[in-house]
């Protein structure tokens, strides 16, 4: 997912019960599901999460999960296009292991800043990233320590007495 790709980027919000809502903080919307399929939500506030923003966790092993929701008792689905749907209904302990739509691997996405001084100069790739903000390469006058930039004059001459000495 690219950094600049706010849009598709969401919290996860505790919706009660068990049950998760995901919130996108540039749109200040709910993912929702609906009679007519899978939408989003207008303006909201984080705290006003109606049903069709519901969704069940169903573990599916191996960090995979799938997302049920019982209003509809439909799972969520994303298509080869990448269109995300709902399925067919389906109680929630019992979608197929063979319905690799409805199944999704779930990952940090860690976004990374670039520019001048101590910011990244570059980032790894998305899915290599072990933090926010972590760096593939530094800036001229800086050094890359751990998975941060740091001042090299710092960094060659040893502890400077400032806090930002710690290790990343």
């Amino acid at each position: 997912l690219a950094d600049d790709s706010d849009s598709l980027r969401f919290q996860v919000v505790d919706a009660g019960m068990g049950q998760l809502a995901f919130y996108n903080t540039k749109l200040q919307s709910f993912v929702e599901m609906t009679e007519k399929g899978m939408v989003h939500t207008g303006k909201l506030s984080i705290k006003s999460i109606s049903d069709e923003a519901k969704f069940t966790v169903v573990d599916m092993g191996s960090g995979k999960i799938a997302l049920h929701n019982a209003k509809y008792n439909r799972f969520v689905a994303q298509r080869a296009g990448g269109a995300v749907e709902r399925s067919s209904v389906k109680d929630g302990d019992k979608i197929p292991g063979t319905w690799a739509d409805a199944i999704f691997t779930v990952v940090q996405a860690y976004k990374c800043n670039t520019g001048s001084g101590k910011m990244c100069k570059s980032c790894p790739a998305p899915g290599s990233r072990q933090a926010e903000n972590h760096c593939d390469s530094c800036n001229a006058g800086y050094a890359l320590v751990g998975k941060v930039c740091k001042d090299e004059h710092v960094v060659k001459s040893g502890w400077s007495g400032k806090k930002d000495d710690a290790r990343a």
